[in-house]
């Protein structure tokens, strides 16, 4: 029998998903550990059989073999036991299985099964809840700093037996009620705040190293999408921490790269995944023009003229004319909160292993593209005279500290600004 938890490991200030998977298998009896352990998880087997047999259970004599997925990610601390022990004993059939998918498990275990407090649960129950869990169980003695925690059940368990007594609906657990967005805000964006603090630290010291050396230089970073949290892909370790608002006054202009990959990669469908993914770049680009500093869309472009072979080859094949038409309407709708663009890629790039496969002005022999083409008249016209600045209708406001925290809340954004994107007529 197979069966899976929820659980995560700590690396430093942030939480990292694992997925915690038990087999139950015929062989001599053992209970084997793999998925990159290292020692305090590697000992979880002596600590969890303990546990599960002072809480008065038994293991059958039969091979256990777990895995720590991603197998990839070194995992370190106690903080799994607790999940170790209950997939355990799901997967022998002595733990009801109804409440596991969409439940966090994170705690140590004693000898004598109590849960024992961790370090990282404030991070642990953040990441929970960009994953889109319903609840998490934790130990009792963090139950104070999970109060910081909203938009989940916060459950609290002194015993591995009160687990599954509550997993197997015989009785409640305390609940832990969230102080208020006020709080949670407070803490829950705390280690995001850091590497912002670590960000403009890092742009202070190298602007101040060009200017020292070419007082007339003029110095930008290249901001990924990423600094603009309306899409995280991975949740909040996604974000760049690069926050336009706070680089802005150490820099001379500001550059951002996007690709359209809302929903996953553009694969020009249709007209609305077209629509969505320019109003999901207008979004972007929107806040990094907010602080006033010039923008340039420093990397951008999508493929065109054949079928890629990134992401296992699995998008379909677009032509030149449908490039074309992706890129001419990247700039038009950015033209006035940009002003300046740059294609990624002036040739075709077979050899790589992205977009830029296909991204060019020009084959990878020379020849030019429908896009190259369209790209020297844009560029043939707008180099010709001033750029006004746009001017939109109403758009949502981006909710920043909470998109950080949360992969839901950006969702939800880029869903309102389409709906206000695609009301106003096409610039």
């Amino acid at each position: 029998m197979l069966a899976s938890v929820h659980s995560g490991c700590v690396l430093g200030i942030e939480a990292r998903p694992v997925t915690v998977e038990v087999h139950l298998g015929k062989g001599l009896p053992g209970f084997d550990i793999v998925g990159l352990p290292e020692a305090a998880v590697r000992e979880a087997r002596v600590r969890v059989r303990a546990a599960i047999a002072t809480s008065g259970l038994e293991l059958p004599q039969r091979h256990l073999v777990l895995n720590l997925a991603p197998s990839d990610l070194r995992k370190s601390g106690s903080a799994l036991d607790l999940a170790i022990a209950i997939a355990a004993l799901a997967a022998s059939g002595l733990c009801s299985t109804a409440r596991l998918e969409d439940t966090l498990l994170v705690g140590e275990l004693s000898l004598g099964g109590d849960v024992r407090p961790v370090r990282g649960v404030l991070a642990h129950v953040r990441a929970a809840v960009a994953r889109g869990l319903a609840r998490a169980i934790v130990p009792a003695g963090n139950a104070e700093e999970c109060g910081l925690v909203t938009g989940i059940e916060m459950r609290v368990a002194r015993t591995l037996r009160d687990v599954l007594a509550f997993l197997s609906h015989e009785t409640e657990l305390p609940r832990v009620l969230g102080r208020g967005p006020a709080a949670a805000a407070a803490s829950g964006g705390a280690s995001e705040k850091l590497r912002e603090d670590l960000a403009d630290e890092w742009t202070r010291r190298q602007v101040a190293a060009i200017k020292s050396a070419d007082p007339g230089a003029l110095v930008t970073v290249g901001l990924i999408q990423w600094s603009v949290p309306v899409l995280l892909p991975a949740g909040p370790r996604h974000y760049s921490a690069f926050r336009p608002e706070r680089q802005a006054k150490f820099l001379d202009f500001l550059e951002v790269h996007f690709y359209p990959l809302d929903h996953g990669a553009y694969e020009y469908r249709d007209a609305e995944s077209e629509a969505r993914n320019l109003a999901y770049l207008e979004s972007v680009v929107r806040e990094v023009a907010r602080p006033g500093k010039p923008v340039v869309i420093a990397e951008f472009g999508w493929y065109g003229g054949g079928q890629p072979t990134f992401d296992q080859g699995k998008h379909p094949a677009a032509t030149e004319e449908q490039q074309a038409q992706w890129c001419r309407r990247l700039v038009e709708t950015t033209r006035g909160l940009a002003v300046g663009w740059l294609n990624w890629g002036f040739y075709d790039q077979p050899e790589a292993s992205d977009c830029s496969q296909l991204t060019g002005l020009l084959t990878a022999d020379g020849k030019s593209k429908a896009w190259g083409r369209e790209f020297q008249k844009l560029a043939g016209t707008l180099a010709s005279k001033r750029l006004a600045p746009a001017k939109l209708t109403p758009r949502p406001a981006l909710d920043w500290e909470r998109c950080v925290t949360s992969s839901q809340a950006g969702n939800q954004f880029r869903e309102q600004y389409y709906q206000a994107f695609k009301a106003e007529p096409q610039r």
